[in-house]
């Protein structure tokens, strides 16, 4: 088993739910940042998770039906970190692979994509997954 905090450790997944509230994404940031750092990325590309969590968690907020969850699983492999967030929405608020918080979380992160589901009572299901690579050292 490798170290904790090594770029080649394999963890298992963590997963956070917390209500849609726009107060709970300051928690989901420090939380990207506590993974990513123990995961020796780069301070750029820490700071782009960040920025990309911020952005499909704000997306997912927005959307959200009353009462709904925001969740929010981190799982981390030895080449990548996987971000996928989910959260029921509204249909007709449900987001869109457009505008300027997609570009700016298809510009930090490596891959970026967004699946609805129906869900009950008008609503659906909605999910973004974010992947960061490692940077590789020259050598």
């Amino acid at each position: 088993m490798g170290d904790v905090g090594t770029a080649t450790s394999i963890r298992r997944p963590v997963q956070l739910r917390l209500p849609a509230e726009p107060e709970r994404l300051s928690l989901l940031r420090l939380l990207t940042e506590q993974i990513a750092t123990e995961a020796d990325f780069d301070l750029d590309s820490v700071a782009d998770l960040k920025i990309a969590v911020d952005e499909a968690v704000s997306s997912l907020i927005v959307a959200a039906v009353a009462g709904g969850d925001v969740t929010c699983q981190f799982t981390l492999t030895a080449e990548e970190l996987r971000i996928h967030v989910t959260a029921p929405v509204s249909m007709e608020r449900a987001p869109r692979e457009a505008g300027f918080g997609w570009h700016v979380m298809q510009t930090v992160a490596d891959h970026v994509s967004l699946r609805t589901e129906p869900g009950a009572d008008g609503s659906c299901v909605a999910s973004v997954s974010l992947v960061k690579r490692r940077q590789v050292a020259a050598g």
